[in-house]
């Protein structure tokens, strides 16, 4: 029985080398790899000889199943059809004689470059989008630098509106005017030169902390005070009567310690 699995193997390893289309498909995986990544390079065969060495158990089948079909005589020998192929007449088998073994590879191929163009196309139509995008992106910059409120940003409102609204408070030198001052206390609020981006002018924007610091005239050390967030006033306590003090202001990212100045 071995010595008749061994013939067999033989001769039906030089049919399906012999057919033409088995070089033309043998190393068509060896292509490029971008149905690979998007797809998986994994694939069952139904060749026992497709890959480096001969598959047992799927040649076991196939031998099996050209028995039944008469392809295999009693010596063990492959029969190659002269007439229309002869099939086992089982429902849903599959053929493994090398004609149709040749013509599945023919289709898998076909199909796996189908899919390897696809996916080369989509990677092609995504980087153009990203490409356009960004040059949009570059261009609607320059636009939110002259006119903000014409830009695509504004347009586009909620968190793109309050992001170009925080750029464009902290882009502005901050500064300090007197509200009201007391024996040993004094009130300031924040400003800056223009709040035509802030529709209710309150201070700070969304997401915008500030800081002031403040010392006695002449004396090198300063005492910060982190002013409340979304207030734009900030009471200073605890001064020293008919004392001159010093104060400045720094704006920044809430959280992020990026300031505009330092104290």
């Amino acid at each position: 029985m071995m010595q008749q699995l061994n013939t067999a193997k033989d001769q039906l390893q030089e049919a399906v080398k012999d057919d033409e289309s088995y070089e033309e498909y043998e190393d068509y995986d060896e292509g490029e790899s971008d149905y690979d990544e998007d797809y998986g390079a994994d694939e069952v065969y139904d060749d026992p000889f497709s890959g480096g060495t001969m598959n047992f158990g799927v040649f076991l089948r196939m031998y099996a199943r050209m028995q039944e079909a008469g392809m295999i005589d009693k010596e063990g020998a492959f029969i190659r059809p002269s007439g229309p192929r002869r099939t086992s007449g089982r429902v849903g088998e599959i053929c493994y004689c090398p004609e149709c073994n040749a013509r599945r590879r023919m289709q898998k191929g076909q199909d796996r470059e189908a899919k390897r163009g696809q996916a080369r196309q989509r990677r092609l139509e995504r980087e153009a989008e990203e490409a356009a995008e960004r040059a949009q992106e570059e261009v609607d910059k320059k636009v939110q630098q002259t006119n903000p409120k014409s830009s695509l940003a504004w347009q586009r409102g909620g968190e793109s509106r309050e992001k170009l609204i925080r750029e464009h408070f902290l882009q502005q030198a901050p500064c300090l005017t007197l509200y009201s001052i007391g024996e040993t206390s004094i009130i300031l609020v924040l400003d800056v030169d223009d709040l035509s981006l802030q529709e209710n002018r309150k201070l700070p924007p969304k997401g915008v902390e500030w800081e002031v610091a403040y010392s006695l005239q002449g004396d090198k050390k300063w005492t910060q005070v982190l002013a409340p967030k979304d207030y734009d006033k900030v009471n200073i306590r605890c001064l020293l009567p008919g004392t001159q003090y010093c104060f400045k202001v720094r704006t920044g990212l809430a959280g992020s310690h990026t300031w505009s100045g330092s104290p």
